[in-house]
């Protein structure tokens, strides 16, 4: 349970922390180099630093993480360069922004650790793809981490915006993320629950009824899909705390839907060890 622990909060931090980045570099996108921006980049730093820390004594042993390099088409090979790609970008940035440097540079370095973030979340969900086994021989999770990640952007985004300017309102990003994630989560369990073995259908249908049941439907439909689609919600606007909420909720779904990976298969860093 220990290093299950691990790898939950991994997934959480590294959706927080990609979500925080996409925030962050969209602003800077707009043209808003704000504090507020270099906040975002600054908290998102520190987030990926301590995912990146769990992830490496997920490993079993540290030094493992070069064996990733010799493994490019793992998720853990996209996870290790993602995250020194986001690190890399967040000080470049932050260092240009102390320097007062020009728009095009802040605007190379944010999107340089939006694209680290990118790799970040995919290897996230490819270390879940494993063709091998009934319960994980799906694609439809990748998404899903992206989908929680985009969550936390949208609300953090709200956030900084609502600090700039007290009138901006969230419109429907986190709503349309929502959606979108609801369609990967019921097409990933379909896929799984009509697989040929009996493996896939059990599996499904442990989730859906069985021990794993309240952290799916409590966890990850309802505070990870549902909260977010209403709090994004215009005519919510004004709730104190609601882009917290938001950023909360999309955090605990994400820990939830990893929580659930775990439960019906196995993680991929198992097959790592020697």
């Amino acid at each position: 349970m220990g290093m299950d622990l691990i790898l939950i909060c991994f997934a959480a931090l590294a959706c927080l922390s990609s979500g925080l980045f996409f925030s962050a570099s969209f602003l800077q996108l707009k043209g808003r180099t704000e504090t507020i921006g270099a906040l975002q980049f600054g908290g998102a730093l520190l987030l990926i630093t301590a995912a990146g820390a769990m992830g490496l004594v997920s490993l079993g042993r540290p030094e493992m993480f070069l064996g990733a390099l010799a493994h490019p088409g793992t998720g853990i090979f996209f996870e290790l360069i993602g995250t020194l790609l986001l690190c890399f970008g967040a000080v470049c940035w932050l260092i240009a922004f102390w320097r007062d440097s020009s728009e095009t540079i802040l605007k190379f370095f944010a999107v340089f650790a939006a694209a680290g973030a990118v790799c970040l979340l995919f290897g996230v969900g490819r270390s879940f793809v494993m063709p091998w086994r009934e319960t994980l021989n799906s694609w439809l999770v990748v998404p899903l981490f992206f989908i929680f990640a985009l969550e936390a952007a949208a609300f953090a985004y709200a956030a900084a915006e609502r600090a700039i300017d007290k009138e901006f309102q969230l419109g429907n990003p986190a709503l349309i993320f929502s959606l979108v994630g609801a369609l990967c989560l019921g097409g990933y369990l379909m896929q799984i629950m009509y697989s040929s073995s009996n493996d896939g259908k059990e599996a499904a249908l442990s989730v859906l009824t069985g021990e794993p049941a309240v952290v799916f439907w409590c966890g990850v439909v309802v505070i990870g899909l549902m909260v977010p689609a209403v709090l994004a919600c215009r005519k919510l606007g004004k709730i104190p705390f609601r882009n917290a909420a938001g950023l909360l909720a999309a955090v605990i779904g994400s820990a939830s839907f990893q929580t659930i990976l775990l439960v019906i298969g196995t993680a991929s860093w198992q097959f790592f060890k020697r």
